[in-house]
Formats: C-alpha cells, structure tokens, sequence
C-alpha cells in the first residue's frame, strides 16, 4: 500500500515539474543563446552528456534521462551566475545526487536480488528522477522565485526571499540524496541480515 502511494505521488510531481521546467527550457534556451551562447550550450550540451552517460549505465530508462536533462538544463538556467562558470550552477548538487543514488542503488546488488527487493536492471523511472529533482527545479525556477518575492506574507523583511532562496533551494536534493542512499543502504543492512 505505502509503494503504491509513494509511486502516485512520485507520478504527481512529474506531472507537475516536467511541464513547467520543459516550458522554462523552450523559453529560456533562445533567450540565453541571444544574451550569452556559451550559457545556452553549456547547459544543454551538459544535460545531455548527462542524459547519456545516466542511460550507458543504465542507471534510469531513456524516458527518465530525457526527463533528468530537461530538469537539469532548467536548474543550470535558473541558478546561472556571472562570471559564468557551469559548475557554479546547479550541475554539481545534481551530479551529486546521481552518484549517489546510482552507487547507493548498487550497492549490495545481489543480496537486494536474492531477497526480491532490488531495484529493475532498467534503472529509476521518470516519476523518480522528477521526484528526486522536481522540488529543487521548482524552488529555483523563475517564476516561484518571483512569487516569492512578491507574496505579501514575506515582505516583513526585503530580503526575507532572497535569504529563504539562497538557504532552501538545494535542501530539496540534500533530501532527495539522503532519502535514496538511507533506503538503499537499508535494504542492504536487512539483506545481510537474512
């Protein structure tokens, strides 16, 4: 019943994140490409090249990765900083969180198989990738940031947003890594177990 729940929700926030970050990515790859190329093609050719090697290791299905880089390009044009450096964007938290879950997700393989709780050999879904991904994406796009800025219940301080954004926007993958790699590694300490 929890899986069940957990897989709908998972499937909500696709729902909800891929076409709000599909549609700032329409938007903001033309835009990016007349302002500063090298932001446009850093962010795209780095979500791709993250999009493929994801599906060479087969650590998500091609949906998922596709999903993964649209996701990604959103976050790298919505945290882009001059001097622009794509690694001072959101490219490293979200390597980050790939790593880890794709090392947590192997980890103890074989046991997870032997007791039937390993995760497919086709790697995570799209509902999963947005449901790591997804918050982040939508705390940092533009448009929640603007809304943000201009809710009147936050505007006791002037920058009361900026602080809240500057704190909050990465605990959305601080969360999603620690929630993967604790079940993950949990899995493995029951399967040694039995």
């Amino acid at each position: 019943m929890a899986e069940t729940k957990l897989t709908w929700q998972s499937k909500l926030v696709l729902l909800l994140v891929l076409p709000v970050a599909a549609v700032g990515m329409v938007l903001q790859i033309p835009w990016w490409a007349a302002q500063s190329p090298a932001v446009a093609v850093w962010t795209v050719s780095l979500s791709l090249l993250l999009a493929l090697v994801v599906v060479k290791l087969r650590a998500a299905t091609p949906t998922a990765a596709a999903t993964g880089a649209v996701i990604t390009a959103s976050l790298m044009f919505s945290t882009v900083v001059f001097p622009y450096q794509p690694w001072h964007t959101a490219l490293i938290p979200v390597l980050a969180v790939s790593l880890l879950a794709n090392f947590a997700t192997r980890l103890g393989r074989a046991q997870k198989e032997r007791l039937g709780i390993a995760e497919r050999r086709r790697g995570r879904a799209a509902s999963q990738v947005a449901a790591n991904l997804g918050v982040a994406a939508l705390v940092s796009s533009e448009t929640m940031q603007s809304w943000l800025t201009h809710a009147s219940w936050l505007r006791r301080g002037t920058l009361a947003p900026m602080a809240l954004f500057g704190r909050s926007r990465w605990r959305p993958l601080s969360e999603a890594a620690a929630d993967t790699v604790s079940s993950e590694v949990g899995q493995v300490m029951a399967a040694a177990r039995a």
